[in-house]
């Protein structure tokens, strides 16, 4: 039975072009981020910060957060798929950032990180919509007050997760 688990744990190499591709889908993105970088500096180098261009200026930015945050995601992702079915990554940086830059050990802690980020996303997508948003009624108010206020939980559900066990684990000490 030896050769066949050899070949079920050589299996693990098919995951080489996934992780290739995820990664590879990642660069557009970051040419976009670079892009709309260069645009936010020729609209400012051309209008300056005035009232017209302040609305084209925070779309602008939104869009660079949002598809830097969205490079990030397949990045980390692809890294993710790497060091779960193939190996860990050995930087050549050693110190407190590197080890901490990208640590996954199972399917559900990438799970949570990539779930942080899209939360993150969805976050930076809503500042978006809000822009464009016009309140013309107490009803609308009210709906963009509970959607904020929804997001907020959101932001503290995903960050309490970590914090309240690294409280739990103090309680031991």
């Amino acid at each position: 039975m030896k050769p066949f688990e050899a070949l079920l744990w050589s299996m693990r190499w098919l995951m080489i072009p996934a992780v290739v591709a995820v990664i590879a889908c990642a660069l557009p993105l970051i040419g976009f981020v670079v892009s709309d970088i260069v645009h936010l500096a020729d609209v400012l180098l051309s209008t300056g910060f005035t009232a017209e261009s302040r609305v084209e200026l925070l779309f602008i930015t939104v869009e660079i957060v949002d598809q830097s945050l969205m490079a990030g995601v397949m990045i980390m992702f692809g890294l993710g798929i790497y060091e779960i079915f193939i190996g860990k990554i050995a930087p050549e940086l050693t110190g407190a950032f590197s080890s901490k830059l990208l640590v996954v050990t199972s399917i559900a802690q990438l799970k949570s990180k990539l779930g942080t980020l899209v939360i993150m996303i969805l976050i930076v997508k809503f500042l978006s919509l809000s822009i464009e948003m016009g309140i013309e009624t107490p009803t609308d108010l009210l709906m963009y007050a509970a959607s904020v206020a929804l997001l907020g939980l959101a932001l503290f559900l995903t960050n309490n997760k970590g914090g309240a066990k690294a409280v739990s684990d103090n309680k031991d000490d």
